[in-house]
């Protein structure tokens, strides 16, 4: 069962540790392709590279461009927070003419720290206090 128009991008945006994760899990059961930066730096050899992220995005982009020209819906995991970021990917989905949607998953701070504590891959909480001062909606 297809949950979303196809083919049509959907991003994914939050701070570490707010769930973005499991909720691409629980989209790609309702038939999203899910294209993950820390997959694609996993896959790299380290999902804890930050210093190969141009080429961590440009595997994402070519994937994701693949997936929605055979007709897909894709779900881009990853954070999202600078508008920057997002706009690379809608002047993507403006050229090849499909609908984005920007899904913020918005947990409290507190929250998300808590939940990467439990984690055995932590992003340092001065990280994550960053990002979350320097969101920009």
């Amino acid at each position: 069962m297809m949950f979303c128009e196809t083919p049509s991008l959907t991003l994914l945006a939050g701070l570490p540790g707010s769930g973005k994760s499991t909720l691409a899990k629980r989209l790609a059961a309702l038939g999203a392709t899910i294209v993950s930066l820390d997959a694609i730096r996993a896959e790299l050899g380290d999902v804890t590279d930050q210093s190969r992220n141009a080429d961590v995005v440009a595997i994402a982009h070519m994937r994701v461009e693949a997936a929605l020209l055979s007709g897909q819906w894709v779900v881009l995991d990853a954070t999202n927070l600078r508008r920057a970021w997002r706009q690379r990917w809608e002047r993507l989905a403006a050229e090849l003419h499909v609908p984005i949607r920007i899904h913020w998953v918005r947990t409290p701070l507190l929250l998300c720290l808590w939940r990467n504590w439990r984690r055995t891959r932590r992003v340092p909480v001065r990280v994550i206090v960053r990002m979350w001062r320097e969101t920009e909606d």
